[in-house]
């Protein structure tokens, strides 16, 4: 009996994959010119392909370039560049498709018409309005599209040729009649399987007749191409996420012959790290910083910036899940933090208020110097009597060009039943600034702005002049 199946161009270029892996060029369908260079000639954004047929590339040849394959002689290729007309061609010059860039992203999707099957090695321009140009790399698209658009050749219009197969070993099989004087390939078995470094992708190796050659598919797109070495093995990354199990079809071929196989693979890749917003564990003071402490998910990447601070805190959370961070936080004052975790499938966001955890110190008035006032004659009472006021910086910022928050208590005009208050002036480094007042309860606050960077000296002065109390505030 006969198998039916499409048979595919021959390949241009042989995907080298492992080490152990043996390979034959053949001569190229269309050839490089040596002029030809990839390279920008201005600052013009070079075009950078995406997807072919909305494919990514499903291997690379043994000159790295991406190889994306199609089924079809019309399509679109995506991907992104800057504003501009922008063609591609093939790299003797013939135009492909065309298309205008336009827009702040730079998208753009060329649409192919009727491009032949076999193997193309194309370059993407685009053409700013100064006339400036940059080419992407080169890439290749494989297509498998019948040569002229309708059956291939020698099929009876039916777009198929027979393929001689091969009876399952130990099986007899009476209407296998195989072709004469060709050898057969001998079936290939999958050896192992790893997790890629890709993810989602699984590390295959198969195990076959050296100099055999493989192409091994998943949906009709082709996951893998080579020869196998020496050893009989073949390795290569295919499309295989986490806990997948999956029938490929390989094509063995030994010269003219092909033997077509189904492998049923296991994924081993890694499975996805979902991510996880960070947790606020705690906020403390720690060398007169506020210290605050998150925890989330180790290994994954993260993002931290808060409010009012200029730049970001990234890395990666460390094994034990914390992340510890440290702020410059006045007295009084707290921010916003701002929390990124990038998982394999996604990013979390979290946010948290921190207020900072330093403590204000105690600020005693100081009594200045008696001033000799010769036109002055205190009363007996004045002259037994002792400054009462006290002031206490509750709060200093950086904020509203320095800022600070000062609160006022007179114990005599709490105490007394016939004192309502006084007012008096304020004086920042000797500059009379603003007025205040103490209440009927003793009680006072001053607001002092724009006090400017560094420590500043403030008295609080009566009518008279005379100073009733004096302290610093360091911004």
């Amino acid at each position: 009996m006969t198998i039916p199946t499409t048979r595919r161009p021959h390949r241009a270029a042989v995907v080298l994959f492992g080490a152990a892996l043996t390979c034959s060029v053949a001569a190229p369908l269309l050839a490089s010119p040596a002029a030809h260079a990839a390279a920008a000639t201005s600052d013009l954004r070079a075009p950078s392909i995406a997807r072919v047929d909305g494919r990514t590339p499903v291997a690379y040849d043994h000159e790295g370039r991406p190889i994306y394959t199609v089924d079809t002689r019309s399509f679109a290729i995506r991907g992104i560049t800057d504003a501009g007309e922008l063609t591609v061609h093939d790299t003797d010059g013939n135009t492909v498709c065309e298309t205008e860039v336009s827009g702040p992203r730079g998208l753009f999707s060329c649409d192919v018409t009727d491009l032949p099957g076999g193997d193309h090695v194309l370059v993407a321009t685009v053409t700013d309005a100064d006339g400036a140009t940059a080419d992407s790399d080169d890439f290749v698209v494989e297509s498998y599209a019948p040569e002229d658009g309708g059956p291939s050749e020698g099929d009876g219009g039916t777009g198929t040729e027979p393929v001689v197969a091969t009876p399952t070993p130990g099986v007899v099989d009476a209407g296998f009649t195989p072709e004469v004087g060709a050898p057969r390939p001998d079936t290939v078995t999958v050896v192992d399987t790893a997790p890629a470094a890709q993810l989602g992708y699984t590390r295959v190796t198969l195990g076959g007749t050296p100099g055999d050659t493989v192409d091994l598919y998943r949906d009709g797109v082709r996951s893998l191409h080579g020869t196998f070495g020496n050893d009989g093995r073949l390795s290569g990354d295919v499309y295989l996420p986490h806990g997948e199990t999956k029938a490929f079809t390989a094509i063995i071929h030994r010269g003219e012959t092909e033997r077509t196989e189904s492998l049923e693979i296991t994924s081993a890749a890694t499975a996805p790290r979902e991510a996880k917003p960070f947790e606020l564990v705690e906020t403390g003071l720690v060398d007169g910083q506020t210290q605050v402490v998150l925890r989330g998910e180790p290994g994954l990447r993260c993002e931290v910036r808060a409010s009012g601070i200029s730049g970001k805190e990234s890395g990666t959370v460390p094994a034990d899940g914390l992340v510890s961070l440290r702020y410059e936080l006045a007295v009084g004052s707290s921010t916003h933090l701002s929390t990124l975790v990038f998982g394999d499938t996604g990013v979390e966001s979290a946010g948290f208020d921190v207020a900072s955890a330093a403590q204000p110190e105690p600020v005693t008035a100081v009594e200045a110097p008696d001033a000799v006032d010769a036109g002055f004659t205190p009363g007996v009472a004045d002259e037994v009597s002792e400054p009462t006021l006290q002031a206490t910086v509750a709060q200093t910022s950086p904020f509203f060009g320095g800022s600070a928050t000062v609160r006022l208590h007179d114990a005599k005009v709490a105490d007394s039943e016939d004192l309502d208050g006084y007012g008096f002036t304020v004086f920042v480094d000797g500059v009379g600034t603003i007025f205040g007042s103490i209440n009927a309860a003793g009680n006072g606050t001053l607001n002092l702005r724009n006090l400017g960077q560094g420590e500043h000296s403030v008295e609080l002065r009566d009518d008279s002049g005379a100073v009733l109390t004096s302290f610093v505030v360091t911004i």
